[in-house]
């Protein structure tokens, strides 16, 4: 990545950030489903038009440092960003240091017991060639 792209991101306040979600309508076993998606990913599924329009709305974007401290058990997490880029052989493509959490936005998709999985529009920057596939994970040790 050049200099410049990394200097856009560094100034970015990605707190701002707003997300283009689109709702899709599938059918699945002979009801409708409805889609929050991101491009082609699937954020979540509801039963109604309804749901999924509530589901955006509720979306708050908050710091990646705000995000662990409403989950207090992920404080002592390893925050990496993951996914598929090139030149990458394991999905862990870098690691969050602490001291940067603040700077990071987030969107919490899931709590799992040992995970945080969290969109982020800076993480995505980082790695632009994959962002459809780029996540922020809290992940605890063991």
């Amino acid at each position: 990545m050049r200099e410049s792209d990394m200097e856009r991101i560094r100034s970015t306040d990605w707190l701002k950030h707003r997300w283009r979600f689109s709702i899709d309508t599938s059918q699945m076993q002979g009801q409708t489903k409805y889609e929050v998606r991101l491009g082609h990913l699937v954020l979540s599924s509801h039963g109604g038009n309804g749901s999924a329009r509530r589901w955006i709305e509720e979306c708050r974007i908050i710091s990646l440092a705000q995000a662990i401290e409403l989950h207090p058990e992920f404080a002592r997490a390893t925050v990496l960003i993951e996914g598929q880029a090139p030149g990458f052989p394991s999905p862990r493509l870098a690691r969050i240091p602490k001291q940067l959490w603040p700077t990071y936005d987030a969107i919490v998709l899931s709590r799992m017991p040992r995970c945080l999985s969290i969109l982020s529009a800076k993480a995505r920057a980082m790695f632009p060639y994959e962002a459809s596939t780029v996540f922020v994970r809290a992940r605890l040790p063991g």
